[in-house]
Parts: C-alpha cells; sequence; structure tokens
C-alpha cells in the first residue's frame, strides 16, 4: 500500500522506491522489475511508474508494467481506464493505452498492440496468468522472475506459442 491509498503487488527481485515527498508534491515511483498497480484516481497529481528507459503515467487504473533493468524486455498491460507511455527523456512521444491494449518493445521501439498477457486480478492472488505467449517471452520472463538462465536447445521452438497459469510460488520444475 503506497502512501496515496494506491496497491503494488510486486514480482520476485523487484524493487519499488519513491521519494518521501510522495503524496505531497509528486506521486511517482522508481520500478527496477514488475508490478500490478491498481491507483488511487487523482488528476491534479498523475501517478507516474519511472522504469529504466520508459515511463507510464496514469490519473487511476489498474495495469502491469515488466521492466527489469537487467533485461531487454519492457511491457505494459493495461486493464482499466487509460495509461500514457513514453520514453523516459523524451515525453513528447506519447502513447496511449485503452483496456486490455499493451505496450511493449520491438527492435528498440515502443508498439502498441492487444494485450497477451491475460493482467487480472490472479496477478494480486498469487496466480500469473498469460496467452498465446511465444517460447521466447515466457523464457525471458521465467529468467526475470525466477533469476535463472536458459538454454534452449532448438532455437525454432521460441516462436511457438503457449496460454498459461501457475502459482507464483510454485517451483521452476513445476512450471517447466
Amino acid at each position: 500500500m503506497l502512501p496515496d491509498g494506491s496497491q503494488a503487488w510486486l514480482s520476485s527481485r523487484t524493487r519499488l522506491t519513491y521519494s518521501n515527498r510522495f503524496n505531497q508534491e509528486e506521486r511517482t515511483v522508481e520500478l527496477d522489475g514488475e508490478a500490478f498497480f491498481t491507483i488511487e484516481k487523482n488528476e491534479q497529481l498523475p501517478f507516474i511508474v519511472s522504469s529504466k528507459e520508459y515511463s507510464v503515467e496514469v490519473t487511476g487504473t489498474k495495469f502491469n508494467v515488466f521492466a527489469y533493468s537487467d533485461n531487454d524486455l519492457f511491457e505494459t498491460d493495461l486493464v482499466e481506464g487509460s495509461v500514457l507511455v513514453y520514453k523516459s527523456d523524451d515525453k513528447a512521444q506519447q502513447l496511449q493505452l485503452f483496456p486490455n491494449e499493451q505496450a511493449y518493445l520491438s527492435n528498440g521501439e515502443i508498439l502498441k498492440g492487444l494485450s497477451k498477457y491475460v493482467v487480472t486480478q490472479d496477478f494480486s492472488n498469487g496466480i500469473f496468468s498469460f496467452e498465446d505467449r511465444t517460447l521466447q517471452e515466457i523464457v525471458n520472463w521465467l529468467s526475470a522472475w525466477y533469476n535463472i538462465q536458459f538454454e534452449v536447445q532448438q532455437p525454432d521452438m521460441l516462436s511457438y506459442t503457449f496460454s498459461g497459469k501457475f502459482r507464483q510460488s510454485d517451483p521452476i520444475h513445476t512450471v517447466l
């Protein structure tokens, strides 16, 4: 629970920091990892999630951000409301998301598409759920969550898609 009443559910190895001015002069948090947010509405004081390269700005909504500093993958999935996504050092080029849309990084460019990650309250209840994700995306995500490296011996399999659900507390051998 954040000082303004907003909530953040954090994934493994995630760091979330904010200043002592939070909720008075600003509502900015620094994220290194993955978190699902439920933000208290405040149109006069937007809530900003700042990561290594990108920021997500909202006034009140539910969304997920995946942005580990040691991983090139960046994603924001929107459940409710709307958000603006922009490069942290260039707010001029913004991408606006609406429910069930996703912003993701591809070849150094931020793009928008339909959300593939089923971001629901399952995340806050300790459940991970994904739909039609490539094995490459899943491997990247599992590497960040479990802090392990994978060696895929058949690279053509990286484009295969999968759907599934598992508990955050499941050991890696159960997930696999």
